[in-house]
């Protein structure tokens, strides 16, 4: 049995709510790919490596090094989230092709089930820096 499975059994829940539950479980994103899969989201047809980070930059205030936008990315394409197309070859890039990102059907399907899960998690506590500014 998987953990989940086990998890579920403890809970008292109806059946129904269960297999619901059971079907919308989705793997876990780390808050770096989260980031990573909402820029390329953003940036539409214009995601590509240089791009993303460039908007990571921009939106986190942090710099982003190469290797912590590409694992990621690496990974959300392993896990069916993006895909890619190959552009066209440009001198500019020394005949190299850029490698852009696209939004899958279970990304888009995982990005609105993380701001679902971000919004129930905030819910109540929102103002929290307002409130820590004014004590």
């Amino acid at each position: 049995m998987t953990f989940e499975r086990n998890i579920l059994k403890m809970i008292p829940i109806t059946f129904n709510l269960q297999r619901k539950w059971r079907r919308s479980i989705m793997k876990y994103l780390t808050r770096q790919e989260e980031l990573v899969l909402l820029s390329a989201f953003r940036l539409k047809d214009n995601a590509y490596l240089i791009s993303i980070q460039g908007h990571l930059n921009r939106f986190t205030g942090k710099e982003w090094s190469i290797s912590s936008v590409y694992i990621p990315l690496s990974r959300l394409e392993k896990k069916g989230y993006l895909k890619t197309t190959i552009g066209a070859v440009t001198e500019k890039r020394g005949g190299k092709a850029i490698k852009y990102y696209h939004m899958t059907k279970k990304g888009l399907k995982a990005l609105a089930e993380i701001e679902a899960i971000n919004e129930t998690m905030w819910t109540g506590v929102k103002g929290l820096v307002k409130k820590l500014e004014s004590s």
